[in-house]
């Protein structure tokens, strides 16, 4: 691109657009045939590359070119602002047929000869006026001298005030006033919060060694509703370790439940075992309502090597753990309410296999472990409903019955070894060593982990049932706030009632109800003011805390 070219083209135009008003008067002082216009048809505006020829890229934002003005002196400016500066330009000239481009359009330079034809015709202009009007032309001191003048006059036939005030006395005079508006009372709006609210209640298990068996279960329920949607999701996740030698995921279930105001119901079941080795998926969409359950179940077997030494004999061991998994769960789902329950189970159990590095006389396995043996069942549900007015209610809770890590398993050796005597001296002894892989009293838990009831609405929040402290803080919060945004309400409302009072007094035509009206305003003003002091007491209580 030509910069300087361009640039060059730019001053013109805009020399040229800054002279034409000061011909004005004489176009106004011609007749339309007088008038040439050189419009020609319109141009289709296509704007200028952004993109920088030298590197192929667009310009950034603190790229500069440099151009080359009219005078051939050149000067450094941000690109872009030029390139909007070109474009502005272009877009004007397209509109009557002229282009900034050198493409066989009329270009700029025709304008240009214009502007030099109007510096002519003005020179030429100011010639005949001296010679039509010989030493008729002011310099600057006549011109103020003239102006002095007629402010003069001005202020003489200016009215005084004392002037005004008589006229305004005059009867003769017709007074015109504008027609006073009628005071209206203001609306005071005030905007509650959305009634919307979610809850989540998790728990925790942990047992057992991470040089041994260990065993982790988290069960979690979360539930959620607004005007537009209910969400319900419910999941346990189960973590082990193995000997040390292996930690993972045992198993793992999610079901998870939306349901709209309008549109589609959606479920998802995932669920999988043994980091994911065996998975499970059911996802299921449905409209106006959907109820869904199914059961599934799979064995599972971990195994790892194990090396140790049972008294002076080195044995090497495979221990493991193998059962089944499994998982009940169902769903039921309509506009705003939603219901879900999971109940995951699993039966697990462990075991070991030992060999010996050398020959002794014998080598085995005793006692019996349990990894895991549980049955959790959790399920909830809720809605978004109208009871008089808006209001979210739900129920969630988690049942258990586990047996974790209760038991032991351990492998022995033994030899037999020559103990001669006087009286029998081939008499053999026998040797026995134990290791005690893993021993165990066992954890136990039966009943329930969580059980969690709600009414949200903008009076605020009760819960019932198992609360944490977590929770009954959450209920004074939200109380709370509930306290303060209805305070804010009745202070709304009743500076509403008194700008009304004042409206309705304003704009009595019986002034004989004027008493009973200020009357209001007084009570008006009482009320909003015991109001004010009420939300500022709250206030300073939640602030103290």
């Amino acid at each position: 691109m030509k910069h300087g070219i361009k640039k060059t083209l730019v001053a013109l135009a805009v020399a040229a657009g800054t002279m034409l008003p000061a011909f004005s008067w004489a176009a106004s002082n011609c007749s339309d045939d007088d008038i040439i216009e050189n419009r020609l048809p319109a141009i289709t505006f296509v704007p200028f590359s952004r993109t920088n020829p030298e590197t192929n890229l667009p310009y950034d934002y603190n790229d500069t070119i440099e151009i080359t003005l009219e005078d051939g002196s050149t000067k450094t400016v941000n690109a872009l602002e030029y390139l909007d500066e070109l474009d502005d330009t272009e877009s004007s000239l397209n509109a009557w047929g002229y282009s900034l481009r050198e493409d066989g359009t009329p270009t700029i330079s025709q304008l240009n000869y214009c502007f030099e034809s109007l510096q002519d015709q003005a020179g030429l202009i100011d010639e005949q006026i001296r010679e039509e009007h010989p030493g008729n032309m002011m310099d600057d001191l006549s011109w103020k001298e003239k102006w002095d003048l007629i402010k003069k006059a001005y202020e003489q036939q200016a009215p005084s005030w004392d002037d005004l005030y008589a006229m305004a006395d005059n009867e003769d005079y017709e007074v015109y006033l504008p027609e006073v508006p009628k005071y209206t009372a203001p609306t005071v709006t005030f905007e509650p919060r959305p009634i919307e609210f979610s809850k989540e209640k998790t728990h925790t298990f942990y047992t057992g060694s991470m040089k041994g068996f260990s065993v982790g279960i988290f069960p979690y329920y979360k539930f959620g509703a607004s005007k537009v949607e209910a969400v319900a999701e419910a999941g346990v996740k189960v973590d082990g370790s193995l000997a040390g030698q292996w930690t993972g995921n045992i198993a793992t279930v999610k079901l998870h439940g939306r349901s709209p105001g309008s549109g589609p119901m959606k479920v998802d079941f995932t669920a999988s075992a043994l980091d994911g080795k065996i998975t499970w998926n059911k996802p299921l969409v449905e409209y106006g309502s959907l109820r869904y359950e199914d059961s599934i179940k799979d064995g599972i077997t971990k195994s790892v090597k194990y090396r140790f030494a049972v008294g002076p004999i080195p044995m090497s061991a495979e221990l493991g753990m193998s059962g089944e998994v499994g998982y009940r769960w169902g769903f039921e789902l309509y506009a705003l309410q939603v219901g879900a329950w999971t109940g995951p189970w699993a039966a697990l159990d462990a075991w070991a296999q030992v060999g010996v590095d050398v020959w002794i006389g014998g080598a085995g396995v005793g006692g019996q472990l349990t990894i895991a043996h549980y049955s959790l069942t959790l399920q909830g549900s809720g809605q978004f409903e109208w009871v008089e007015e808006p209001q979210i209610r739900f129920q969630i809770a988690a049942l258990s019955d586990l047996n974790l890590l209760s038991g032991d398993i351990y492998a022995f050796a033994w030899i037999k070894y020559p103990s001669p005597t006087w009286k029998n001296p081939f008499r053999l002894k026998k040797k026995e060593w134990r290791h005690s892989f893993f021993s165990w009293t066992g954890y136990h838990n039966q009943g329930t982990l969580f059980d969690y009831s709600a009414v949200y609405n903008r009076y605020g929040l009760v819960a019932q049932g198992d609360l944490s402290i977590e929770d009954i803080a959450e209920v004074d919060l939200v109380n709370r706030e509930a306290a303060i945004e209805q305070a804010e309400m009745d202070v709304a409302q009743e500076a509403h009632y008194l700008a009304q009072s004042v409206y309705n007094m304003l704009n009595q035509n019986d002034s004989r109800n004027i008493p009973q009206v200020a009357g209001q305003i007084v009570s008006a003003s009482e009320t909003t003011r015991a109001n004010i002091d009420e939300y500022w007491q709250l206030m300073s209580e939640w602030i103290e805390l």
